[in-house]
């Protein structure tokens, strides 16, 4: 699974956000991490015939940004213009792009809940970031549910620990539900080894709460599918 991450930020080496981001996705396989500004800044322009050859190979595409003044940075429209561009290969390309995943990823500097009916600003992030869920249907895209972080700049370590997580999850899955979720934790969890684990009695104890912590991860699974069951009839 390759996942493809454009970042669209003016400058991403001054962004906390945007650097605590990059170091979580450094963790990962299969991606590849573009910033279009830095790009831009090098080349001078964007290489229609490789980014479409780059899209081609991707399986997930994530558009990454932080929200200025309800949309992104002018350089995703500028990308966006140059490498869509209408012309005798669209079609093919298009072809090419169908059945692909899309994604945002979001940092958000006010509240979310402003972002709603009533609220300071009167529309949900859904209506805002509405134009890239139209630019998936029209290619065939399957859009993903945009993974948001708001006031990152006020997260303690302890809930920067648990983004790390969501964001790894994020683009390791595309997915953003809690199950999905909490069954990624328990398997890096897993995967992991603690200082603490020479000791028998301990690990003992360890082992024993990732068994439970499973079992309480099938039971909400199968509540869920129960419930989605109940909803179709």
């Amino acid at each position: 699974m390759t996942t493809l991450i454009y970042l669209a930020h003016r400058d991403a080496t001054r962004s906390q956000s945007q650097s605590f981001l990059k170091e979580c996705a450094q963790d990962l396989s299969g991606i590849e991490w573009i910033d279009l500004q830095s790009q831009l800044d090098f080349l001078g322009s964007f290489d229609k015939v490789q980014e479409r050859q780059r899209l081609l190979r991707a399986d997930r595409i994530i558009f990454q940004f932080p929200l200025i003044w309800y949309q992104a940075p002018a350089i995703l429209k500028v990308w966006l213009d140059q490498v869509f561009d209408t012309d005798a290969d669209l079609e093919a390309f298009s072809q090419g792009l169908k059945g692909k995943a899309l994604g945002l990823c979001v940092t958000v500097g006010a509240a979310a809940y402003h972002y709603q009916i009533g609220g300071r600003e009167g529309h949900s992030l859904s209506d805002i970031l509405s134009p890239y869920h139209v630019l998936a249907r029209h290619f065939k895209l399957d859009f993903l549910p945009p993974f948001v972080i708001h006031q990152f700049a006020l997260k303690t370590d302890q809930e920067k620990a648990l983004l790390a997580v969501a964001y790894q999850h994020y683009l390791s899955r595309g997915q953003v539900g809690q199950v999905s979720y909490s069954r990624f934790l328990l398997k890096k969890l897993q995967a992991r080894s603690f200082p603490f684990q020479s000791n028998p009695t301990q690990a003992l104890i360890f082992e024993t709460f990732l068994g439970q912590l499973e079992d309480q991860i099938d039971e909400v699974d199968e509540m869920v599918d129960l419930a989605n069951n109940w909803e179709e009839d």
